[in-house]
């Protein structure tokens, strides 16, 4: 029980991290367009 629900967990915390990294490169991606189109 207590097994299933850690892998459980690890899981989520990895889909929730893929997630904020996805968002990361995303946000980094735009600020890179921004900056060359500022220049």
């Amino acid at each position: 029980m207590f097994r299933h629900f850690h892998r459980i967990n690890i899981e989520y915390w990895l889909g929730s991290f893929f997630q904020n990294f996805i968002v990361l490169l995303t946000d980094a991606h735009k600020a890179i367009a921004l900056s060359i189109l500022i220049e």
